[in-house]
């Protein structure tokens, strides 16, 4: 169900699982990253969720098409959830997520991390650290959390009123820096 190039893999202990990452009703595959930098991708099966953990090298996780909960734990991690309404969580460390297509919520908890929504209703919380935030297209919420952060805004955003933008709650005033691409508009 699932392949690495570095480590072992092998199921996690349940009760680490932290509670807004427990695995959902139904058929879910349960995958663990255990080594220096591994490397695990959950494969694409119908009404199949994947909850992923890596470990505490820079692991590269990445689910299928279903809802996916993956959290990288300890390292600089890259975790991408691909399709479905998925939970990401980077863990200690500098760490990138990225959302996909589905209504997708991203935390980075600890390290300067990069978080990036793309298709659909996101939510993205920084954490502690320097954060990049770019909520994607349709209408997000951006949380930055502690220190300087950044929030990116493109013209590929698909708002095109006030009310259907997204939304940053808690940026600091000569602290937080708002970067916009590539020209937007809004009109009321």
């Amino acid at each position: 169900m699932f392949s690495t190039e570095s480590g072992t893999a092998q199921t996690p202990n349940l009760a680490q699982i932290p509670d807004a990452l427990t695995p959902k009703d139904g058929m879910t595959s349960l995958l663990s990253a255990n080594g220096a930098g591994s490397v695990v991708t959950s494969a694409d099966y119908a009404n199949i969720d994947s909850w992923i953990k890596g470990g505490s090298g820079n692991d590269t996780l990445s689910g299928n098409n279903g809802n996916n909960s993956i959290w990288g734990d300890k390292g600089n991690d890259t975790l991408s959830g691909r399709g479905g309404n998925d939970q990401l969580k980077g863990g200690e460390g500098h760490d990138r997520l990225y959302g996909d297509a589905g209504n997708d919520r991203l935390i980075g908890d600890s390290g300067n991390d990069t978080l990036v929504g793309s298709d659909g209703q996101d939510v993205l919380e920084g954490g502690s650290g320097r954060d990049q935030l770019n909520g994607g297209k349709d209408k997000d919420i951006l949380t930055g959390g502690g220190d300087r952060d950044e929030f990116t805004f493109s013209s590929s955003d698909s708002a095109s009123k006030l009310e259907d933008a997204d939304v940053v709650t808690d940026f600091q005033d000569g602290q937080d820096k708002i970067k916009v691409t590539g020209g937007v508009a809004l009109s009321n």
